[in-house]
């Protein structure tokens, strides 16, 4: 074996036994010896890829496209280190400078799909994905991506006879029924949810159907059923008893029904678990002792008082409503991160998290969520007169059918006095 090959195998040994600094280390010994070897250039962009060194790799590609221009492998690699770097301006014209000379080219059209995505740009995104399905009519995951399209659009029609197409290519997939199931929980069409959901639990014998199952216990929610909520929900539990996600919706089945003290069982074994959301599981822990008149001495509510001190201190040092639409308006936060969202701003009281909801669902251009968030704002009682004028303005601004999204948006941040602050 010749040297090269050797430490070629050398590298590739580093690399699955996960040393990516000795790889490192010997790609650049060749590299110093060898500056214009595409191979190892190429090895050196993954293993800085693979160590989270993008602008390093970015660095390598760049320089093998000087002295190859036309090397689409590397072109395609340079998107992907793009996208990492959220450089998606960058991506889109180097993404179209190949498909102008391919245009069929499969991997990159996928690549610039998801670079629109991030852009918010969905209506490119649908003609590419339509094109995507032309050119690879059978491929489930060409359509699953348009049907996350359409939905980003409310295009909830087309997005509903897609997930119907898709059933009838895999009838028997619980994954392709169960999208159906969500779109019609999406639209509130609950009976129809609900009906396909229990016709697939009694096609199934098993225990297999837990997504269908997590999504009935939404639809029981949704239909106001807490008791048909709370059954199924603990029938999963005995199956699945670390479920937090279900735990937490168990907690507010039991606050809504009144057990109250269920819920206070349900929320201090959440805490233990240290879930992610525990301030909001604290705060419909103090919600039910405020509701149980417990006296300050009790020794649960003195824990509670605990946790909801160190959450006002996190709020107190970084968290305001003022800061909330910063974010909105910086485009920081999509649909794939809302309950992270929702969770956070629980601190808040109810009309406020309303309305923030139906300002970051007006700059996602979801009118159809919007109008619901302001709607459910319109129920809540002791809003000051101030809210109510806000409310009523922001109701007049969704409903417009004059104003696009840029406008509504505009219109919006004026409102809420975020406009000036936060335009550049």
């Amino acid at each position: 074996m010749d040297p090269l090959a050797e430490k070629d195998k050398t590298i590739k040994d580093y690399t699955k036994e996960g040393n990516l600094q000795e790889a490192e280390n010997l790609i650049k010994e060749i590299l110093k010896e060898q500056p214009d070897n595409l191979k190892f250039k190429e090895k050196l962009v993954t293993i800085y890829t693979e160590e989270g060194k993008l602008q390093a790799a970015e660095d390598i590609l760049n320089e093998i496209l000087q002295i190859n221009a036309d090397d689409f492998h590397a072109k395609g690699q340079l998107i992907t280190i793009y996208r990492k770097q959220k450089k998606f301006q960058e991506a889109e014209i180097l993404a179209k400078e190949i498909l102008k000379v391919e245009p069929n080219n499969i991997p990159t059209n996928a690549q610039l799909i998801s670079v629109y995505m991030k852009q918010r740009k969905y209506k490119s995104a649908e003609i590419l994905a339509l094109k995507l399905i032309k050119l690879e009519p059978d491929s489930i995951g060409r359509k699953e991506k348009l049907l996350k399209i359409y939905r980003k659009q409310e295009k909830f029609q087309l997005a509903e006879n897609l997930a119907k197409q898709m059933i009838k290519l895999q009838p028997d997939s619980e994954i392709r029924k169960s999208q159906l199931v969500k779109l019609y929980l999406e639209q509130g069409k609950l009976e129809e949810a609900e009906k396909i959901a229990n016709e697939i639990l009694k096609s199934k014998s098993d225990s297999s159907c837990d997504i269908i199952k997590h999504q009935l216990v939404k639809i029981y929610i949704e239909q106001r059923r807490f008791q048909d909520a709370e059954n199924l929900a603990n029938e999963i539990l005995s199956i699945k008893p670390t479920d937090v996600s279900l735990k937490i919706q168990l907690l507010d089945i039991y606050i809504e029904q009144g057990k109250l003290n269920e819920a206070e069982n349900v929320a201090k074994e959440l805490l233990e678990f240290k879930s992610p959301q525990a301030q909001y599981i604290t705060k419909q822990l103090s919600l039910i002792h405020i509701k149980q008149k417990k006296s300050q001495r009790n020794e649960s509510q003195t824990y509670s008082k605990d946790l909801m001190e160190k959450s006002k201190e996190e709020v107190n040092t970084s968290k305001n409503i003022k800061q909330f639409r910063k974010r909105i308006y910086n485009q920081e936060i999509s649909l794939e991160n809302i309950k992270d969202f929702e969770e956070e701003i629980s601190i808040f009281s109810e009309f406020e998290q309303k309305m923030l909801l139906a300002e970051l669902y007006t700059h996602l251009n979801l009118v159809v969520k919007a109008k619901q968030a302001l709607k459910d704002a319109t129920n809540i009682k002791e809003i000051s007169e101030e809210q109510q004028k806000i409310l009523k303005q922001a109701i007049q601004i969704i409903q417009s059918n004059k104003m696009n999204a840029i406008q509504r948006n505009k219109k919006w941040g004026l409102l809420t006095g975020t406009y000036e602050e936060y335009q550049h």
